[in-house]
């Protein structure tokens, strides 16, 4: 029997089964799909945090006590500085005298209200150019140009109006540039210098949006300080030194967040990558009894074949060739699945694992699915070997006899 009729043969057959193919697709499929979906997360993550590490771009970050206990720094980071806290100028002022500290500068926080005075509902961080050295460098990519009072920048996930404007407090403002992805919390928010924000502020305040505001002098605050660690100095060093020094504040180095951050990673990939592997384990025993079952049904068909001169080896061949249709058909089906359930629920994802979530390039989605049908195809081709030996090694009478 030629190669050509031994593929026809097994289409015949797969298609004069519909139920027990249809149920054999299903469990290839869910094998493929834990697979894609579970390297894509893993991948993910990875790059979420890589990108993060890349966003931080300072040594060490310092917020008022009160908003690190209702939260931690890596919570506030990554869901975008979400809430409104301040802290007077004097304690930027006195930690910029802390010794081993390079670059400082401050940024103040808003939350737009969720009401006719704003377009949307959006946390909006104010930074300053002069002294910025962690929002300008990934503003710059995207627009080289001097933010002016009343331009904001807008993240990644913020649709811009046709008009290129939005309205804050009964102001208008222009949006100038959009920022590449994230995979953090700050896709979500806009920026703009410290003094319009400051400005927003004022005006949230005199309209009673935002009762955060009651008793800040917004002039004289900040709400977080960023500092760059001079050569020869530890950020953890500097950050015992402001955390002893001034009081009110709390101080903590990015590298302690990156770390814990990553631990969380590690963590949910171990997870993830144990889930997979007893998926897999588990999937495998099934497909080695599943097609050992299904060749023993079919133990007077291949018996008759035998009769018409089909060789063993192109039983063999039959058995496998049809395990490869049905793994191929249900591969392609779980990567497909996977890719439209991930992509558009990837923010959910971030916000369930609370770390940082970036999907990787189209080509590497492909690759990976490539990866996943090539694993899938070939995990089921070895779970044939069993049932294509017994059948090759029977004798044709045998067959007949026990299928009488």
């Amino acid at each position: 029997m030629n190669t050509r009729l031994i593929k026809n043969v097994s289409l015949k057959n797969i298609q004069r089964n519909p139920f027990r193919s249809f149920l054999m697709i299903l469990l290839i499929t869910f094998i493929s799909f834990t697979l894609f979906a579970g390297i894509i997360v893993v991948r993910s993550l990875q790059t979420g945090l890589d990108n993060y590490k890349d966003r931080l771009g300072a040594d060490v970050i310092v917020a008022p006590y009160e908003a690190t206990t209702k939260g931690s720094f890596d919570d506030i980071l990554l869901q975008g500085i979400t809430g409104n806290y301040y802290m007077s100028n004097a304690y930027y002022n006195k930690i910029s005298k802390i010794e081993g500290i390079e670059k400082i500068s401050a940024q103040f926080y808003l939350t737009s209200a969720k009401a006719s005075c704003c377009s949307v509902r959006v946390q909006i961080i104010g930074f300053d150019p002069k002294t910025d050295f962690t929002i300008k460098p990934w503003i710059e990519k995207s627009y080289q140009k001097e933010i002016k009072d009343g331009d904001i920048i807008v993240g990644y996930n913020i649709t811009t109006p046709e008009d290129r404007k939005i309205t804050f407090y009964g102001k208008t403002y222009n949006v100038v540039g959009e920022l590449a992805r994230t995979g953090t919390g700050l896709d979500s928010a806009v920026y703009a210098n410290i003094n319009t924000v400051k400005e927003m502020a004022e005006t949230s305040h005199a309209l009673e949006y935002n009762k955060e505001l009651e008793g800040i002098d917004v002039t004289n605050s900040v709400s977080s300080v960023f500092i760059k660690v001079s050569d020869g100095y530890s950020p953890d060093d500097v950050t015992m030194r402001i955390n002893n020094s001034v009081k009110g504040i709390k101080a903590e180095s990015s590298a302690s967040m990156v770390t814990n951050i990553g631990t969380g990673l590690n963590n949910v990939s171990v997870v993830i990558g144990i889930l997979i592997s007893v998926v897999w384990v588990l999937a495998v025993i099934i497909l080695i009894i599943s097609f050992m079952m299904i060749s023993n049904e079919r133990k007077k068909e291949f018996a008759i074949l035998r009769c018409l001169g089909t060789s063993r080896s192109s039983l063999s061949m039959l058995i496998s060739i049809e395990a490869i249709i049905l793994a191929l058909s249900g591969s392609i089906i779980g990567v497909g699945i996977g890719a439209l359930a991930l992509i558009p629920i990837s923010s959910s994802i971030e916000t369930l694992f609370n770390l940082p979530f970036m999907l990787p390039s189209i080509g590497l989605i492909i690759t990976f699915g490539l990866i996943t049908i090539v694993s899938t195809v070939l995990v089921c081709f070895i779970s044939t070997i069993k049932a294509s030996y017994d059948i090759s090694k029977s004798e044709t009478g045998l067959l007949l006899r026990e299928d009488a």
